[in-house]
């Protein structure tokens, strides 16, 4: 990512660019970013193709720009590896060994297999940047900015919580700012409240919460989470694969404090958010390893058996739940 900030910095811009990562509000805000720096006319010199237009690849590169100076192409799809095809990726190959002066071209996916034929024709021909998931730390300073450049109040601790409610997908978080202001338009400042009135949870959101319940032998309170996720026919074997991260997550974090390691290092090496970290202090403390460790056995029986079809999703999840309470 620092590849691109500089190029725009400094209008040194390169021909190709290969934009790959989950993170797709950032490589959205850097595709707009370089099409505002290098042509004005949208609608005559820039074209969007998707994975399965790639015969027009060659048309659009050598389209003579209008009215200015360059022409931007941008190819867009979710897994380059699964959907550019044999014919496609020829077409690829060929054009990106003589490409005009004045086109400029960006590949944006979210997923890619890195030892694809594609991944290894675009990483070595292209400049490339990865936007991964942002950190914590970077969300929670991101949040607070938004809603300072809209005028609106948001403490660090909330803006956290707001990241721990609504995950870290940046486009879910812009959208959820936008529901906060309008909610808060009046006094103009986001509190917790605000969040648990408005603000759509993400399933692991719900999840960390059930097994928060779970780990205090919350049992009834467990139990109206799993029903509510019922209700909202949330896939059984995707909160039990939750479960399943946050239980191994945190046995990792169990025994790495027990050969000690720091808890600031802990949370780098976890990627853990702070709201989980402080939780994962508390968990520790009240099961060992042995416990985690059956748990986690357990869980990647319920995963078998959803998988295979011996076991029904929410009722074995109820059993599991059960297990946990005990």
């Amino acid at each position: 990512m620092e590849t691109i900030k500089k190029a725009l910095k400094d209008k040194k811009f390169d021909n190709l660019y290969f934009f790959y990562g989950q993170e797709v509000y950032l490589s959205n805000f850097y595709v707009n970013a370089l099409k505002n720096e290098l042509i004005k006319n949208e609608e005559f010199n820039f074209t969007r193709l998707f994975s399965d237009e790639l015969e027009r690849f060659q048309e659009s590169v050598e389209a003579i720009p209008v009215f200015e100076e360059n022409r931007m192409v941008l190819v867009s799809a979710r897994d380059f590896s699964a959907e550019i095809k044999e014919d496609s990726y020829r077409i690829l190959e060929e054009m990106l060994e003589d490409m005009p002066t004045y086109t400029y071209v960006v590949f944006v996916c979210s997923t890619i297999k890195k030892t694809s034929k594609i991944y290894k024709l675009l990483s070595s021909k292209c400049t490339t940047c990865v936007f991964e998931s942002q950190k914590a730390p970077s969300l929670i300073s991101w949040i607070s900015n938004v809603f300072k450049k809209k005028g609106y109040e948001i403490d660090r601790d909330t803006s956290a919580y707001l990241l721990e409610f609504a995950g870290s997908d940046m486009t879910k978080l812009l959208s959820e700012t936008e529901k906060l202001a309008a909610y808060e338009l009046k006094t103009r400042k986001i509190t917790p409240q605000s969040i648990e009135a408005v603000v759509t949870r993400t399933i692991d959101s719900k999840v960390f919460e059930l097994l928060d319940a779970v780990m205090y032998k919350k049992c009834d309170q467990a139990f109206e989470i799993l029903n509510s996720l019922m209700r909202e026919k949330e896939e059984p074997v995707y909160i039990n694969g939750a479960l399943m991260r946050n239980i191994s997550s945190l046995l990792q974090y169990k025994i790495l404090k027990a050969e000690g390691k720091s808890v600031s290092a802990i949370s780098e090496k976890l990627s853990l958010r702070p709201f989980v970290q402080k939780k994962y202090a508390e968990f520790e403390k009240k099961f060992s390893e042995k416990f985690l460790q059956e748990m986690i056995d357990s869980c990647a029986k319920c995963d078998i058996g959803f998988k295979t079809g011996e076991m029904d999703g929410y009722t074995g999840l109820s059993l599991l739940i059960g297990q946990m309470c005990k």
